[in-house]
This record gives C-alpha cells, structure tokens and sequence, in this order.
C-alpha cells in the first residue's frame, strides 16, 4: 500500500510557502476584495496562496486537482486521485483581521480524504495526518524547537459537559446549541480552524448547518485529521461526508465531534428539529 510520505512533504511545504506569502497581505489596509458568483469573498491573498499551492501540485503529481479558487475541471471525476485546496480557509475572517483562518490541502483517494494538512499562519501551527498513520500537531513549525504533538480528541461522553463549536451569526444553530446547554460554546473561525481544535482535544463538538454552504475543500484536509485523532464528521443525518462529487457543496450539513458525542448529537438534533 503507497504510504503518501512524498505527497505529505510536498503539501506541507506548500501550505507553509502559502501561508508565509497569505502573512504578507494581514491586516493590509488597502486589501483587494471581490465577490465571487455565489456571494462569498476572495481576496488576493487567496488568489496568491492558490498561485504558489495549485501549479506545484500539478509539477510534482499527476493528479487532478480541485481548488476553491479555480474553475472546476469535471475531468476529475474520473481520477482516483484528487488534491482538494482552500488556500485560505475562513476569508471572511481574513478579512476581518482575526487569527482564525487556515491553508488547507487535502487529497482524496475513491470519494475518501486520506491525507490533510492545516496550517495556521498567525499561530505558526501545522496539523497533518495520513491515513492509518496518526494525526500530529507540529507547534512552532517556523523554528528549529519545533515541538511534535500526537493529536487526540477528548474523551468528554456528556452534552452537558461539553465544549461547542458553531457556525458564526447563525441564529438556528445558536438556539440548539443553547438548548443543548454545554459547559461552553462559541462561534468565529473558518472550517478547519475549528475541526482541528476538536482533534486537539481543545473542544469536543462543532456544529455547521445548511445554511453555511460548506463545501468539500472546507471539510477534506481537517476531515482526516480529526478521524486520524480518533473523532467523527457526518452530516446532519449521519451520512459520511464523501468527496470528488459532481456537486461540491455539503447540502446537508456537517457535524464534527470527538466521537464519544456522536450518536447524542444526532439523537439530539432529531429530537429538536
């Protein structure tokens, strides 16, 4: 079985390349913005980070290739192998000058994400895993004390006892996360800035509904970290998240969780919908 150990190096190189290059555009007060078809803003920070991530991939792999920041090339249905890029994932947030964005590069084998990197640029944080080898935390990635943490969600089996992630300025998913009556919950910070909290073991659940048109380069890369450190993403019904679909969007939702919450998140939501 290929064990990914050149694509794993490539991808985490690339996504601290883009992360470096996105630092030089932070809280730069004449930003470019523009928005895009479906309402969501790009910035050229975006566009820069896809500029270093997407051609480099393509040089050193033969597979397609599927990037939040690109026209989609169809033709990737028919390969076993896709990368999946979001060169910064939570733009919005970006923009807003916060530290809760990320690059992220995924790769997907047969629908499934076997390899994710997530890198933090403000933090100096990098987050990758493979399948069937771990999930790890590189802290301080920049120096040469880098320290390597083995990554595992908490083993919190109680809603009431729990840490809560939401989507932000969602009033539905706040009043079930408010009913739910976990210890703490907050909102803020893009897709995989969040799920990878939850492998950090840092919080224990996050909640993002319909309404936040999740697409699959939000979920792949953290997806197999978070089930690397041993936790869970589904949908609103259960059903596992799949990638390389003729329609990118997640209609359905996505839960993440440490696991253990799982099956009580879902049997919650049904009760309350």
């Amino acid at each position: 079985m290929k064990n990914f150990e050149l694509e794993l190096d490539v991808a985490i190189n690339l996504a601290f390349s883009a992360g470096r290059k996105v630092m030089g555009y932070y809280k730069k007060p004449d930003l470019k913005v523009w928005i895009k078809e479906d309402g969501s803003p790009v910035t050229e920070a975006d566009l820069a980070a896809n500029e270093i991530i997407a051609p480099s991939l393509r040089a050193y792999f033969s597979y397609a290739v599927l990037s939040e920041e690109e026209k989609d090339n169809k033709s990737r249905l028919e390969s076993r192998l896709v990368w999946c890029i979001d060169p910064i994932d939570g733009t919005k947030e970006f923009i807003k000058g916060t530290d809760n964005f990320a690059v992220m590069i995924g790769l997907i084998e047969n629908k499934k994400p076997i390899l994710g990197v997530v890198y933090l640029p403000t933090s100096d944080k990098m987050y990758y895993a493979v399948k069937n080898e771990g999930a790890h935390l590189s802290k301080d990635f920049l120096k040469p004390t880098q320290k390597l943490i083995r990554l595992s969600v908490s083993n919190i089996d109680s809603l009431a006892e729990s840490s809560v992630l939401m989507s932000s300025h969602n009033e539905p998913i706040k009043a079930l996360v408010e009913k739910m009556k976990p210890i703490r919950y907050q909102g803020g910070g893009g897709f995989g800035y969040k799920i990878c909290h939850i492998a950090e073991g840092n919080f224990d659940s996050y909640l993002n509904n319909q309404d936040n048109k999740g697409s699959e380069w939000d979920s792949c890369a953290p997806h197999i970290i978070l089930e690397e450190a041993g936790g869970k993403l589904t949908d609103f019904n259960g059903n596992e998240l799949t990638y390389n679909n003729r329609d990118t969007a997640h209609h359905n939702g996505a839960i993440a969780s440490n696991g253990i919450l799982h099956e009580k998140i879902l049997k919650f939501l049904a009760e309350n919908k």
